[in-house]
C-alpha cells in the first residue's frame, strides 16, 4: 500500500513537470510582432479624395504592408472633430474600404494580431483630411495634448505646472492657439493672455485639491479646430 502511494505521487509529479515544460515551451515559441507599415491614406495628406458616393460621404481605401506572423488586423479610424471611432476587426487581407463624411480630419491605425504573438502590435497614427465639396482651405488638425497626461495627477512647482501640446496644418499655415483651462468643463472663456498664442506650451497657476479640464483651439486665421478635453488633478 505504501509503495502504491509513493508510485502515485511520482506519477503526479511527473505529469505536473510535463505540463510545466509544455507551458514553458509554448511561451518560448511566442513571436514578437513588429509595427505595421501603413500605405494609404498617406500621412498628413491634405486632400484625400476617396470615391464620392453621395453629397456628404466618400468611400476611402485603406491599405498597409503585410506583416510576417500576423494572422489578422484591426483598423481603427477616428473622426478628429468628434473623436468618434470606427473599428473594423479581424481583417484577413491588407486593405479595406470605409465610408466617411467629407471635409473632415481623420486619423487611422492598424493593430496586427496573432495567437502565437507575445502581444499585439500597433502601427503609427496617421492623419489625413477627406476632401470636401469645393473646399480650398482646411482647418488645422486638432491639436494633440502632450502633458499633463489625461487623467493624471500633477505636483506643481511654486504653484505652477506646464501645459504642452503640438499642432499641424495641412496647408502649412501659421497657427495660433487658445488654451481653455478651468474647473468646470474646459469650455469656459479663457483670459486674454491664453488667446491667440504662437507657442505650444505655457506655465499656469493651479490650486491644490482641484480637478482641471483643458483643451486647445488651433486656428489658421480662417478655420479653427479643437482638441479633445483632457483632465488632470492637483493633489
Amino acid at each position: 500500500m505504501k509503495k502504491s502511494a509513493i508510485y502515485l505521487v511520482c506519477v503526479l509529479l511527473t505529469l505536473q513537470c510535463s505540463k510545466n515544460d509544455d507551458t514553458l515551451s509554448s511561451e518560448a515559441n511566442k513571436v514578437m510582432l513588429k509595427a505595421v507599415e501603413l500605405n494609404v491614406p498617406e500621412k498628413d495628406k491634405v486632400c484625400e479624395d476617396g470615391v464620392s458616393i453621395s453629397k456628404t460621404e466618400s468611400e476611402v481605401f485603406f491599405s498597409w504592408q503585410k506583416l510576417e506572423n500576423a494572422e489578422n488586423y484591426d483598423l481603427n479610424v477616428q473622426n478628429l472633430n468628434t473623436q468618434k471611432e470606427i473599428l473594423i476587426s479581424d481583417i484577413s487581407e491588407t486593405s479595406t474600404k470605409v465610408v466617411l463624411e467629407k471635409g473632415l480630419p481623420f486619423s487611422w491605425t492598424i493593430t496586427a494580431k496573432s495567437s502565437n504573438a507575445v502581444e499585439n502590435s500597433l502601427s503609427e497614427n496617421w492623419k489625413f483630411y477627406l476632401a470636401g465639396n469645393g473646399t480650398a482651405n482646411y482647418a488645422p488638425f486638432p491639436s494633440e495634448q502632450m502633458s499633463p497626461v489625461n487623467g493624471g495627477s500633477v505636483t506643481p512647482e511654486s504653484g505652477q505646472i506646464e501645459l504642452k501640446w503640438s499642432g499641424s496644418d495641412t496647408d502649412n499655415d501659421t497657427l495660433a492657439y487658445t488654451l481653455f483651462l478651468d474647473t468646470v468643463d474646459g469650455k469656459q472663456e479663457p483670459p486674454e493672455e491664453w488667446q491667440e498664442m504662437t507657442t505650444t506650451g505655457i506655465m499656469v497657476d493651479v490650486d491644490p485639491d482641484t480637478v482641471y479640464y483643458w483643451r486647445i483651439k488651433a486656428t489658421d486665421g480662417i478655420h479653427s479646430s479643437y482638441s479633445e478635453t483632457w483632465t488632470f488633478t492637483i493633489p
